[in-house]
């Protein structure tokens, strides 16, 4: 039998926008290349699968690098209510992971995500793997083996290789 658990009578949910706090200014993040429809699209065929990749969604999954963590934080001691009026002591949380608003998080998502995926795709020179290809051919505009017809995708150029 299935239980339901009942719904909370108070909802109570964390809102942080790291652009507000002034740590962006004290950090740096490399221009990056992000895909456009259309770069995407040239890319594409009929055999083609895409996924929707969020990286708002993903950047919880990224651990926040050590050396900022201890400056990615709220003063909460307000807010508990435990804490004696005049106390002297300062009640913080601090973020282990990328966060929403700052300026490294989605570099470091994408990296990390690049990373993870190399990993996974492992050896493409290896036979039994199921990423496996041995040349690239490479059909570009302009040259005079260019052939508009010919499906620009790994598994086409991995077709032609083996047969």
């Amino acid at each position: 039998m299935e239980e339901v658990v009942p719904k909370a009578i108070i909802d109570i949910r964390v809102v942080y926008d790291a652009t507000q706090c002034g740590l962006n200014d004290a950090l740096w993040a490399p221009n990056f290349f992000l895909p456009t429809v259309d770069s995407i699209l040239r890319n594409a065929s009929s055999s083609t699968w895409f996924g929707d990749i969020d990286l708002g969604e993903m950047f919880l999954n990224y651990a926040l690098d050590m050396d900022i963590r201890m400056y990615a934080g709220v003063d909460v001691t307000e807010q508990v209510a435990d804490v004696a009026a005049g106390a002297k002591r300062v009640l913080d949380e601090r973020w282990t992971r990328t966060l929403m608003g700052l300026r490294s998080s989605p570099f470091v998502c994408t990296q990390t995500f690049a990373w993870s995926e190399e990993i996974i795709m492992g050896d493409h020179l290896e036979i039994s793997n199921p990423f496996y290809w041995d040349k690239v051919i490479l059909n570009l505009p302009g040259t005079l083996e260019y052939d508009p017809t010919m499906l620009v995708t790994i598994v086409s150029a991995c077709e032609k290789s083996s047969g």
